[in-house]
């Protein structure tokens, strides 16, 4: 929070306030009669995920999102895309989409303006930034249009106490 309020007074960026950092992994849009079915899939996929660490390691850019970037993002990742086939059957209901992210990143400002991020990059390609915290639970947020406010829906324990379950082949 401390790097969103320092990017909102100087920036002028009050929309870097808008959301709590947070790694996303997934997003997507659903009917709300599939919450229950999401919820206790992802209570099932986290009993075979331990505590992990999360190490940041600076800042950076894509598109027009500044965002500190996650040094061990492909173990987080692994974990998304390894459960990827038992979530899709719930992720896809109508013509809703859903977006699993391939760059874990902890998200400051979006919606940037070309002219911001080339200010901003020239003033925060000094300053290096490294931090180190465990991640032992996900929480699952919801929102019901795209510009209002996120609503938490449940935090889930990280439970590592499981290996994960392989398909089996009978001939």
């Amino acid at each position: 929070m401390y790097f969103k309020n320092v990017f909102k007074d100087t920036y002028d960026f009050p929309n870097a306030l808008n959301t709590y950092p947070h790694l996303t992994l997934l997003k997507f849009m659903q009917f709300e009669n599939y919450e229950g079915a999401i919820i206790n899939k992802l209570i099932q996929l986290a009993c075979y995920v331990s505590p992990f660490q999360v190490i940041l390691n600076g800042f950076r850019f894509f598109e027009r999102v500044f965002y500190i970037d996650v040094a061990t993002g492909s173990a987080i990742l692994d974990i998304v895309y390894n459960q990827r086939s038992s979530l899709l059957p719930l992720l896809r209901a109508g013509k809703n989409r859903y977006h699993f992210t391939r760059n874990a990143h902890v998200t400051i400002a979006r919606g940037l303006l070309q002219l911001q991020c080339l200010e901003i990059s020239r003033s925060w390609k000094i300053p290096s930034y490294q931090a180190a915290f465990i991640a032992s639970q996900m929480l699952l947020l919801k929102r019901t249009t795209a510009y209002s406010p996120y609503k938490q829906v449940n935090t889930i324990r990280f439970i590592g106490n499981k290996s994960y379950p392989k398909q089996g082949d009978l001939f």
